[in-house]
């Protein structure tokens, strides 16, 4: 058995072990679905799949993986609840090309993302999340991905660049709630609001600012809720780092050949070649559709602290 068979052969393991409840499903749980887009990081999304199911067993899980050789075939149910779409490996790994099709199969009123590298954790308020949409006209509620941090953003035009401006926001509107154009890569959204954005699936680099900003000009609502949040690890997968890189042009799921993916990069291109070409269609579907020469980030700390006085931080116990 390869390296390779045995991290997948460990992956199943750990995903059809899940807990599945025999308790009927909450009644504000049957209009969610997770969705996750995962491409060569079999120990990632397993592990996410078990975290998820220990603290929500019944909620319904789409996953749409593209990997070479995907965990399961198309259409397999490899627990109750828990869905596996495949996309062919020889089509691209773009992430707003799988989550376009998981949004697409879809048939709850609301999805809640994760990446791959996410896990749920005792401040993941899924419920909390959508009493707020539930009781509001916001399409697009954000917690926080990792523990430190929010991703909270507006979007200000200067000249001729566009200015993400973090932990700003456009007021309070419920507790530990604000409104802000930008949230992290862990939401719970409308799914019609979702079909009406999409993601570009050509753009293999910076695509959260580019749906943001596009979220934010077709007139989605969006918010930021406080004291919520999953944990995130970017090196979930064995092989991260420098071992990973080396490893990556000999094994599928290591990191050098996941970048080079990551990036639309193809067998045999360089890294440089691709992270060249990932900047170029960069400019020319975002850049230039938006009318700027670049998107800059401005932090300040200041911000931040008041922000985190207003609705708290991401671990601070629900009041």
């Amino acid at each position: 058995m390869t390296d390779t068979d045995r991290l997948a052969a460990l992956a199943r393991t750990e995903i059809e072990c899940s807990p599945v409840s025999s308790e009927p499903m909450p009644g504000w749980m049957r209009g969610i679905t997770a969705i996750i887009k995962t491409f060569e990081r079999p120990t990632c999304v397993a592990r996410l799949i078990a975290s998820i199911r220990r603290f929500y067993p019944e909620l319904a899980i789409l996953v749409c993986d593209d990997s070479r050789e995907p965990l399961y075939p198309d259409e397999n149910e490899p627990v109750p609840g828990v869905r596996w779409l495949t996309l062919p490996y020889e089509a691209g790994h773009t992430l707003g090309a799988g989550r376009n099709y998981l949004v697409d199969r879809a048939t709850s009123e609301y999805v809640f993302l994760c990446d791959d590298d996410h896990e749920f954790t005792t401040g993941t308020r899924l419920q909390a999340m959508w009493e707020f949409l539930e009781a509001s006209d916001y399409d697009l509620v954000g917690g926080s991905q990792g523990d430190e941090d929010y991703g909270t953003a507006i979007f200000e035009r200067r000249g001729n660049r566009m200015i993400q401006r973090f932990h700003a926001h456009r007021g309070l509107i419920a507790p530990d709630v604000v409104a802000c154009d930008r949230v992290s890569n862990t939401f719970l959204a409308r799914t019609a609001g979702l079909r009406q954005v999409r993601w570009q699936p050509q753009v293999y680099a910076h695509e959260h600012a580019d749906f943001f900003i596009r979220a934010s000009t077709v007139g989605l609502r969006i918010a930021q809720m406080g004291r919520t949040w999953v944990g995130h690890d970017r090196g979930c997968e064995p092989g991260h780092g420098l071992l990973g890189t080396i490893l990556g042009t000999l094994l599928p799921h290591r990191d050098g050949r996941y970048r080079l993916k990551r990036m639309g990069g193809e067998e045999g291109q360089s890294e440089r070649q691709a992270k060249a070409e990932a900047e170029r269609l960069y400019r020319t579907l975002v850049l230039d559709q938006h009318g700027v020469v670049a998107i800059d980030d401005e932090f300040d700390r200041a911000r931040r602290r008041d922000l985190e006085r207003l609705i708290g931080r991401p671990t601070d116990p629900a009041d």
